[in-house]
């Protein structure tokens, strides 16, 4: 494949490939890698609370980079996926129940009965997830379309 497009040709199962690390071992994520990964903990966020996902400094002083969807919505309820990218110049050494990053919750305003709706509520296992055109997007390409 030469490019990531938002309609990405095949099931997310033909895009990816699983690889399980039990405790005890190490996975060892390579420079210019990047991998999905999961907490071992389930969490539920109250419906009056946010959350944001951050890496632990010392992991991202080492080139570990933890999250580029840090956001967590009122009322998720699941496991987090991580996307984990190495952007230094050795290999990084991740074992299973190493903490590599932390949450940090905030109040939201609003009615307080929020409840995520998203295709990511429950999930034990990182998946890809669908991308598609937004709002802005559409209008742009139907615009275009005019000219």
């Amino acid at each position: 494949m030469s490019h990531v497009s938002v309609k990405q040709p095949g099931s997310p199962a033909q895009l990816t490939k699983t690889h399980y690390v039990t405790f005890g071992e190490t996975y060892y994520l390579h420079p210019k890698t990047f991998v999905l990964a999961v907490t071992l903990e389930w969490i539920r966020v109250p419906s009056r609370y946010a959350a944001y996902v951050v890496g632990k400094s010392s992991w991202g002083r080492r080139g570990l980079i933890i999250a580029t969807a840090t956001g967590v919505h009122p009322g998720y309820k699941g496991c987090l996926t991580l996307e984990l990218s190495n952007v230094g110049e050795l290999p990084i050494a991740v074992q299973p129940g190493i903490s590599i990053c932390q949450l940090f919750f905030h109040r939201a305003e609003g009615t307080g009965s929020h409840v995520d709706r998203s295709a990511f509520v429950g999930l034990r296992k990182p998946t890809l997830g669908d991308i598609e055109p937004d709002e802005v997007a559409r209008l742009l390409a139907d615009a275009a379309k005019l000219h």
